[in-house]
């Protein structure tokens, strides 16, 4: 029996997926966290053979948690189900040493048959060229990204990839809310970047925690 805990804040794909696994004899599902911290805090508390994590969450996000998972639980099989077609987020999570990155739209079989062959030791990595559709930005080393954004910018920055709103991030900071949008604008305007997605991306690859 391979034990198994899902990690991700939609509660629509993460209970469907759990449906899909549970399919199998061989899958048992431990637990499903909306976030990397009630991740680790499942695995610490249970015996999991494997988990499937998303990149985009609250709190803490997916590499990070996969970063302190691959210290605490070297034994842990993980597999990165993400939207995100992006070669740095691949090679981040390869240096990690993490076991799969698959896009959430994968055939339902194949992410069974790439579950079998991650628990049996093999690594998933799709192939993903400079060319792929899902590719939101080019990258840029952490030192670049603070000499295009303003300390003040880095900081909203690292609050929206936590899932703050523009009203959380403008009580923390005590600052008006209008002055926060007004950040953001820039925020996005500076990057070349058009949503919120994006944005959190931009702070995973360039480690703006």
């Amino acid at each position: 029996m391979l034990n198994i805990a899902i990690a991700d804040d939609h509660l629509l794909f993460s209970q469907g997926l759990k449906q899909l696994l549970i399919s199998e004899k061989a899958f048992n599902i431990v637990g499903i966290a909306r976030n990397g911290v009630e991740l680790i805090a499942i695995i610490n508390h249970n015996q999991v053979d494997l988990a499937i994590v998303d990149i985009k969450m609250p709190v803490m996000d997916g590499v990070s948690a996969c970063r302190k998972l691959r210290v605490d639980h070297p034994r842990l099989k993980i597999i990165v189900l993400s939207m995100f077609a992006e070669i740095s987020i691949a090679t981040e999570l390869k240096k990690i040493g993490v076991h799969g990155y698959l896009f959430k739209d994968t055939d339902h079989i194949e992410i069974i048959n790439y579950i079998y062959g991650v628990s049996n030791g093999k690594k998933v990595f799709p192939e993903i060229s400079e060319t792929s559709p899902v590719n939101f930005y080019l990258p840029l080393s952490i030192n670049n990204a603070r000499q295009i954004l303003s300390s003040r910018e880095v900081e909203i920055t690292s609050l929206i990839r936590r899932g703050l709103t523009s009203g959380k991030i403008a009580s923390k900071l005590f600052i008006s809310l209008n002055t926060v949008k007004q950040h953001r604008k820039h925020i996005f305007k500076k990057l070349n970047l058009t949503n919120i997605q994006e944005l959190v991306t931009y702070a995973i690859v360039n480690n703006i925690n």
